[in-house]
């Protein structure tokens, strides 16, 4: 199997005043783009897992980055290095996703420490990359990727996609 992944972020902005004579604008953008190709070195991928899952109210769960999750080819996928991370939270949802916080063996992926958190409300999405070195995932250790609802009176739907490295 082979993997070819390409990352890309964009913000585009009109900046715009009328004015007596005219309307100035500004036309602002950045990009950001990465594409990770197949393999275990920096810049390079050879794992990925996508699923939409869905929480009761209050409930949250435990995302096992060892062995927890398959592939799309229905193979077991177990991380050593995560790459690139996107999760989304459903525009249909009422409450946030909250992704992070603490767990017996938490994951940080880039979090400063296992008590802090990104509340990612409806229809907003939460973007990373560490395509160089990779956050590492250790079993038994730094392993755990907690997801929870926010809030109580509702389900949540999230849409996760993981990029990284089985060595």
């Amino acid at each position: 199997m082979t993997l070819s992944v390409a990352l890309a972020a964009r913000i585009r902005a009109l900046l715009s005043v009328a004015i007596d004579h005219g309307n100035p604008a500004a036309l602002l953008e950045l990009d950001a783009s990465i594409n990770l190709a197949n393999g275990l070195a920096a810049d390079e991928s050879d794992r990925l897992v996508s699923d939409q899952r869905t929480l009761a109210a209050s409930a949250n769960e435990e995302l096992d980055l060892t062995g927890g999750f398959s592939d799309a080819l229905g193979r077991t996928i177990s991380f050593v290095e995560v790459t690139a991370i996107l999760i989304r939270a459903s525009a249909a949802n009422t409450n946030a996703v909250r992704v992070g916080e603490t767990s017996a063996t938490p994951f940080l992926a880039g979090f400063g420490a296992s008590t802090h958190r990104w509340d990612i409300a409806p229809g907003d999405f939460l973007f990373a990359s560490c395509r160089a070195a990779g956050w590492p995932v250790v079993n038994g250790a730094s392993d755990k990727l907690r997801i929870a609802n926010a809030a109580g009176g509702s389900s949540v739907t999230y849409d996760i996609m993981i990029v990284g490295r089985s060595a």
